[in-house]
């Protein structure tokens, strides 16, 4: 990355004036940005090629752009207290922890089913009614304090914690899952559990 797309590049994320380059010692591999008011990211971000996390949280953001999926070594996500309601069609390949929390989904991006090396996905505090086709590398699933009416997690092999308190769940599906250490259905409506 050349240093003055860089410069330019981050200027445009945190609108920094030209004396301050704090982010001359490259590789940047870690850009915190949480608790702004930023409304949008530029799809310059692609430039950020070795971010291994990327901390957007308490934000004004309703969208990011679609080159995320440009990110190849991001691992970590945070979108948590934002305005989204959607995300890309792509994310990117290596991400293993996406915060989702405290945002305006009514549904599960369908681009979450497709990250192959996701472990961690937390979804509390949106407006979710049914969940989405779950990634298989999947191990912990939070979505607390949703709206949704069934759960069914049948047969993710890999996951170990699965929390959904504070819904309204009347049936819930959980067998063949042989690493499950914690599974949270507080505060519900069960009338059924298999």
């Amino acid at each position: 990355v050349s240093r003055r797309f860089r410069d330019e590049l981050l200027q445009n994320l945190v609108g920094a004036d030209d004396d301050l380059k704090w982010w001359e010692t490259e590789p940047i591999a870690k850009l915190y940005l949480c608790s702004n008011k930023i409304s949008s990211i530029t799809p310059a971000i692609a430039g950020l090629n070795s971010l291994t996390l990327l901390d957007l949280r308490d934000n004004q953001l309703e969208s990011v752009p679609e080159e995320l999926a440009q990110l190849e070594v991001l691992a970590r996500l945070e979108l948590s207290h934002n305005k989204l309601t959607s995300l890309p069609s792509n994310l990117g390949p290596a991400l293993q922890h996406i915060s989702l929390n405290n945002n305006n989904f009514d549904t599960m991006p369908p681009a979450l089913s497709r990250l192959t090396a996701l472990e961690t996905l937390d979804m509390r505090e949106n407006k979710l009614t049914t969940l989405g086709e779950l990634p298989p590398s999947l191990r912990s699933l939070v979505v607390d304090d949703n709206k949704l009416t069934t759960l069914n997690v049948e047969n993710h092999q890999s996951l170990t914690a699965v929390t959904a308190t504070n819904n309204v769940i009347t049936s819930c599906r959980v067998g063949n899952l042989p690493l499950l250490e914690v599974l949270s259905l507080r505060i519900n409506k069960l009338e059924f559990i298999e």
